[in-house]
């Protein structure tokens, strides 16, 4: 599953080029993809109910935004009763005027999520688990 964060303007608008999935990641037709429009996954896209449908009680976090969408994502997740894993070395986020991108990747990871909301793996050992 893809989930694409929408807007009706600015860099993500719907439609744009920065909106695409990236053509590295092209989905395979029988991948659904979710638009979103809040910080989280769940909020108005449906994305509860295809899963419910589809008995998926594990989910596995990659992308970005670190600080927005991720930590809501995993946070509401958890709460729904999702297994979550983030895959460490695949998530990311920008530098602020405050911290580093680097540390804001620390801090959520360690401090957040870690043994609280989920478990965090590299993507080598997700590869080698599956």
């Amino acid at each position: 599953m893809f989930i694409r964060h929408s807007e009706a303007e600015g860099l993500l608008a719907t439609g744009s080029d920065n909106w695409q999935v990236y053509h590295e990641l092209k989905p395979q037709e029988n991948e659904k993809i979710f638009n979103k429009y809040y910080n989280s996954i769940f909020k108005d896209t449906e994305l509860k109910e295809y899963l419910n449908r589809k008995n998926i009680t594990d989910l596995t976090f990659v992308g970005m935004q670190v600080e927005f969408c991720i930590d809501t994502s995993v946070k509401v997740g958890f709460e729904y009763g999702y297994k979550i894993t983030i895959v460490e070395d695949a998530i990311s986020t920008f530098d602020n005027i405050h911290l580093s991108a680097d540390q804001i990747l620390s801090f959520y990871k360690e401090k957040i999520w870690r043994n609280r909301f989920a478990q965090l793996r590299t993507t080598k050992e997700i590869l080698a688990i599956n």
